[in-house]
């Protein structure tokens, strides 16, 4: 997935790299601006993803906790921040 996070005054751009076992994500969060991140405690849910990464912003790290709804090839929803909810949109790699 490459998404867009909508950080006020400068948008992220960022590639999901998920693996789906059943219920459960893994993967990575790839980013040149936030480095690679783990994604950790991935989760299906009955519309979407939700998982947690842990970033660099800044030069500290910075706990992330997202949820998307998924919509055919689009994906969009909120990554909660200790800064404050952004939102975050995209679509999937062919």
């Amino acid at each position: 997935w490459n998404i867009t996070i909508e950080v006020p005054n400068q948008p992220l751009s960022v590639t999901l790299d998920l693996t789906q076992n059943g219920d459960k994500i893994t993967g990575q969060m790839l980013s040149p601006t936030l480095g690679n991140s783990d994604i950790k405690n991935g989760m299906v849910t009955a519309t979407g993803l939700s998982f947690d990464a842990t970033v660099n912003f800044g030069g500290q790290s910075v706990d992330l906790s997202a949820s998307g709804k998924i919509t055919g090839n689009q994906i969009s929803g909120s990554i909660s921040t200790p800064m404050g909810a952004v939102p975050f949109s995209g679509t999937k790699n062919p």
